[in-house]
């Protein structure tokens, strides 16, 4: 896999750093800590989530994961 987009592209080739992936999850992550989010929508297992997909990013990116896509081979 080349390259990895995750969101909304458009507003985040448009609207600047604040939208790039890293702000964006940094962002979420603060408020789930800081309870900015309302718990009954953004439960706290979230983070886990987050933190997880973080620690895969590197084996996306080799292309562990590509067999799983369809259409990939």
């Amino acid at each position: 896999m080349n390259n990895l987009l995750v969101g909304n592209g458009v507003t985040i080739q448009f609207g600047g750093l604040d939208y790039s992936n890293k702000k964006i999850i940094k962002r979420a992550r603060n408020n789930l800590y800081t309870g900015e989010f309302p718990r009954d929508l953004y439960h706290f297992d979230t983070i886990k989530y987050f933190e997880k997909l973080f620690e895969e990013v590197p084996a996306i990116l080799k292309g562990d994961y590509d067999s799983h896509i369809n259409g990939i081979r």
